[in-house]
């Protein structure tokens, strides 16, 4: 029996307000109080947060590999054997003896 699997994203909308004030000094005189104007500042941003599902026969998160396992592991053992290689070539003619 086939069963059909149905693909589709889930957004929903956030929206992130920061807001902060700057004080800026006019003056400042020798006797008597500062002269200050304190400046509100807001900045809002809206975004969508998308999340991608998979339906079936149950509901469930569809995760998607970041790495190849076994093809990462070998670019790590390949980096490796040729730092070791420099590293033993530098160190055969940087080397001098002592006589």
């Amino acid at each position: 029996m086939f069963r059909e699997r149905i693909k589709f994203k889930l957004k929903s909308k956030f929206e992130l307000t920061v807001t902060d004030h700057a004080t800026i000094r006019i003056m400042n005189p020798t006797f008597g109080d500062p002269l200050d104007i304190n400046v509100p500042m807001s900045k809002t941003l809206v975004g969508v947060s998308q999340v991608f599902l998979e339906v079936g026969d149950t509901m469930q998160y569809k995760k998607k590999k970041a790495f190849s396992g076994i093809g990462f592991i070998l670019a790590i053992f390949m980096f490796g054997i040729a730092l070791f290689i420099t590293m033993e070539y530098y160190h055969i003619f940087t080397t001098k003896k002592k006589v």
